[in-house]
């Protein structure tokens, strides 16, 4: 639901790719090799893009077979959402969960406060372009006590190569910010 996608290509119709950036590959890569290995026998192959970013590669029908299980195969940025079998499980297994959501499109923000003066700012969050993903965090969150807010806004236009890119979907972020409900989510 985070930062890979289904990469079929003639001869490996169970190709499956997870893109992060150099900052995360430095703590995720050994912990994601280590699950991918353990959990669907295969030998990953690590391709280093460009200056900011790493490529997992893997194949495994196994997990081709559990996407299309939980309808999840082939889905855009924007359709993505969580399977409505987390909102039963141990609550172990949520917090797993929730934390390969914060560690691929999550962030924490610690800094000084723009409103007060003298004071900090403090953020865990994480953004998504899927209104259902959104609503689907913010129930399993307070599922967990944990109430988070959401705020919506349209991404700046970039400009790559000449070209300008806007976004065709608004970004949803769902964080939460008082000192309880960070500890909360810790």
């Amino acid at each position: 639901m985070g930062d890979g996608y289904a990469s079929f290509i003639k001869g490996s119709p169970n190709r499956f790719i997870i893109s992060i950036g150099k900052d995360k590959a430095k703590k995720y890569i050994d912990k994601l090799i280590a699950v991918i290995k353990e959990l669907f026998s295969v030998k990953p192959v690590i391709e280093y893009r460009r200056e900011e970013s790493i490529n997992i590669h893997f194949h495994s029908f196994s997990f081709k077979l559990l996407l299309e299980y939980f309808g999840l195969l082939g889905k855009k940025a924007y359709e993505k959402f969580i399977p409505d079998e987390f909102y039963n499980l141990k609550e172990s297994v949520q917090r797993a969960l929730l934390q390969g959501l914060i560690e691929s499109d999550g962030y924490v923000v610690v800094g000084k406060s723009k409103r007060k003066r003298g004071g900090s700012r403090r953020v865990v969050g994480y953004c998504t372009v899927s209104e259902r993903l959104a609503q689907n965090l913010t129930y399993l969150l307070r599922q967990m006590g944990i109430f988070p807010s959401l705020s919506r806004q349209w991404s700046r236009p970039h400009i790559r190569n000449g070209k300008v890119f806007r976004s065709n979907y608004e970004k949803i972020d769902v964080y939460v910010s008082t000192k309880e409900q960070i500890l909360a989510i810790q």
